[in-house]
């Protein structure tokens, strides 16, 4: 959980520093698991023997296993099979001229020379026909398959365990004696035998072979394959791909897992315009993450930010983050101080703060997939917002806040759709490790926020936060986003809890944290559209400008609302605006430029119209 520094003005600023691009699936690189169609071509048979029938009465299967937590049911295997076997009996085609015997023959035609000396010719006729019947019958294959129909029905045993997931299956047809017209076929489903690694260095053995330690023995089944890969490709640092071969023993499989990159040390270099007029609109940040420093799974993350013009902001972030209990579990724990003075018509005032917020949190990865994956969060905050003022009284917010997160998401299987989403519910606490309590006696209290019943606000709150973004790709270069930002509370909320509409995360028609609301609601729409007219053109290295560069036009709204509003308050605000922007995207570098216009009659903050944002991020 990267730490991203609040505007130092408003402590619920909007954060820097996301980056504003299409959500990609998770990274799952070459992954050799490529399993063989039930259609594929087989080597012919013999003439002899893809002709040569069997009787088939009953079709028997050797090393199945009832595995119902995976979709396999013997009783509906067999089920299948037998439904397969007379569905080929179906398809048997009796020969127009069957063969008969000599004997049969000469019998035959003296019948036939017989008819004509006899009157009732309708009747010899019907019998020589019942005759004919009879001997076609005897003719006729009893309950017979020839070896090809065979090869088809175990083609099909081995498709229904693939659409289950069990891509490195085989069904073969062992050598038997048939006995009673029993045939038997034998289950190899493709037992996971052994995990291998190399050019693993940071990382030991028992630590990468982790997420396939339940694996190990088992059948190897899509899905939990892929977790596995993907659970070990979210080690910090670390990128592999996974190859099957055979395994020693007969029926299993080996995988070879190999280490394509093991970062020891990562960082970004950001900056943006994002900040606030009186602290410093322009702002330099320096984000540095240590991979496994402590050779425990974790990462140490540590950010600076400084404000640019006026420098009068200061911001410092460290986090640490390690795995506990499994791969689909991680600990962390968090500190962030933010120091600013304001600047610019404010400055007479004198008045500097220091924003504090110390964190754990434990995150519990529900699912982990290459088209969904879900976590959980609970997380436990201290935070502090102090203002020293020079002409007036100090204030200071003091809360201790648990919340409960869930967060989900998703791509189909063509990718045209994509989403993301997470639902937030927050608790603060009266007392609870130094948390402010709320009272209407000034002399009692150093709360920033007072309502219009004359109580200050207290630690304990409530509130709700939905996020939801959905990315649609209707045409090949065209995308459509729609997101969604709420935050539904009913009580008085001070600045670390309250919600921001206006700016960069919001409506970027108006200036970052425009407004501050307990309850408020922000939706955009943008249209997407890589590199229009000259998408094929090369641009740099092997990417064309398709690749590289989007344009996109956008509309933004957004309304909040205050509780217990002093007289002096709007208790209702509502923006608007629509602007143009770019957006590219080369290795390591990115950059977001983007002008918006307002739409409404709500005046602006900071004077301009249209107002202009823009970020840089340098990766190393």
């Amino acid at each position: 959980m990267a730490a991203t520094p609040p505007d130092v003005a408003k402590p619920g600023g909007a954060q820097a520093g996301r980056e504003f691009k299409t959500p990609v699936p998770p990274k799952l690189r070459r992954f050799l698991a490529k399993p063989p169609q039930a259609t594929q071509d087989k080597p012919p048979l013999p003439a002899g023997q893809a002709q040569a029938r069997l009787p088939v009465k009953e079709i028997h299967l050797e090393a199945a296993v009832d595995r119902p937590e995976l979709g396999i049911s013997l009783q509906a295997l067999q089920a299948f099979v037998e439904q397969q076997r007379l569905s080929m009996l179906a398809r048997v085609e009796v020969s127009s001229s069957p063969e008969i015997t000599p004997e049969e023959r000469a019998r035959l035609l003296a019948d036939i020379q017989q008819m004509a000396t006899e009157e009732d010719l309708q009747g010899s006729l019907t019998a020589l026909e019942e005759k004919i019947r009879n001997l076609r019958q005897k003719a006729r294959p009893v309950e017979t398959l020839s070896l090809r129909q065979l090869q088809e029905i175990a083609a099909r045993v081995a498709q229904y365990y693939r659409e289950r997931g069990f891509i490195l299956v085989q069904v073969v047809i062992p050598p038997q004696t048939v006995e009673n017209g029993v045939i038997r076929l034998r289950i190899m489903e493709g037992i996971l035998g052994h995990v291998s690694l190399e050019k693993n260095r940071r990382y030991r053995r028992e630590q990468l072979l982790r997420p396939f330690a339940d694996l190990l023995g088992r059948p190897v089944v899509k899905a939990q394959i892929e977790r596995a890969m993907l659970q070990l490709n979210d080690y910090p640092g670390l990128t592999t791909f996974g190859v099957f071969r055979p395994g020693l023993n007969p029926g299993e499989t080996d995988l070879l897992v190999s280490i394509i990159e093991e970062k020891a040390v990562q960082g970004q270099v950001h900056v943006d315009n994002y900040g606030s007029e009186f602290t410093g609109e322009y702002r330099s940040r320096l984000d540095l993450h240590w991979n496994n420093p402590f050779d425990a799974i974790d990462r140490l993350s540590a950010s600076l930010s400084r404000t640019i013009n006026p420098s009068n902001g200061l911001y410092g972030a460290l986090n640490y983050e390690r795995h506990a209990f499994g791969p689909k579990n991680a600990f962390g724990i968090g500190v962030s101080k933010n120091r600013y003075s304001l600047g610019a018509a404010l400055e007479p005032f004198g008045i500097k703060g220091i924003t504090s917020i110390g964190q754990i949190y434990w995150r519990h990865a529900f699912q982990r997939s290459r088209l969904f994956n879900s976590y959980g969060l609970l997380q436990l905050s201290r935070k502090s917002a102090k203002l020293d003022v020079t002409e007036g009284e100090d204030r200071a917010d003091e809360l201790t806040v648990a919340s409960m997160e869930t967060g989900f998401d998703w791509a189909s299987r063509s990718r045209r759709h994509l989403a993301r989403g997470r639902l937030q519910y927050s608790q603060g606490f009266d007392g609870l490790l130094g948390a402010m309590e709320p009272t209407s006696d000034p002399a009692q209290t150093e709360a920033s926020r007072r309502g219009g019943s004359g109580i200050y606000a207290g630690g304990a709150f409530s509130k709700i936060n939905l996020d939801y973004d959905h990315w649609f790709r209707f045409l090949p270069l065209h995308s459509l986003h729609v997101s969604l930002r709420s935050q539904q509370s009913d009580d008085l909320l001070t600045s670390l809890e309250q919600m921001p509409i206006g700016g960069p995360d919001s409506v970027r028609a108006y200036s970052t944290s425009e407004f501050l609301r307990d309850t408020a609601v922000t939706t955009s729409v943008e249209w997407l559209m890589r590199a229009p007219g000259f998408a094929q053109w090369r641009a740099f290295g092997n990417k064309r400008w398709g690749e590289v560069l989007q344009f996109v036009v956008f509309a933004d709204y957004a309304k909040g609302w205050l509780n217990d509003p002093l007289a002096s308050d709007r208790e209702v605000v509502s923006l608007s605006g629509w602007g143009l922007g770019a957006r590219f995207h080369y290795q390591r570098f990115s950059a977001r430029f983007e002008v918006a216009k307002t739409l409404g009659d709500e005046p602006v903050g900071n004077g301009r119209d249209p107002q202009y944002f823009f970020e840089m991020n340098l990766g190393f």
